[in-house]
């Protein structure tokens, strides 16, 4: 049997507003997402617009939007969703410079 580790699937470095691909499974694989964090560093920034990150077909994930989101809050979720090829993860964003870490297990299909 082979060990499934934990693994960063993908992430984003001041991403600036609008739609951002942040890439999904490679051929062969699937992804199961299970954390992401999200952080807009600006400890000043109130009443933000906010992020959506969802799948290709549209489907939400983990989001918060105005008017409750503020810079400088860590904004995590934790849970347990498939993403398969040609499926990817897109973030909306409100504002420039908002970060992301997603991580889980990428399996190798039969």
């Amino acid at each position: 049997m082979t060990a499934v580790y934990s693994k960063l699937l993908t992430s984003g470095f001041s991403l600036g507003t609008g739609l951002t691909t942040l890439g999904g499974p490679p051929p062969g694989f699937a992804w199961i997402v299970k954390d992401i964090i999200a952080l807009w560093p600006d400890f000043r920034g109130y009443g933000l617009q906010g992020f959506m990150i969802h799948d290709t077909p549209g489907l939400p994930l983990f989001g918060r939007q105005y008017p409750y989101v503020s810079g400088g809050i860590v904004y995590h979720w934790s849970g347990a969703q498939v993403l398969e090829v040609p499926n990817e993860l897109l973030v909306l964003t409100g504002e420039n410079d908002w970060q992301l870490r997603i991580s889980g297990y990428e399996l190798t299909l039969p």
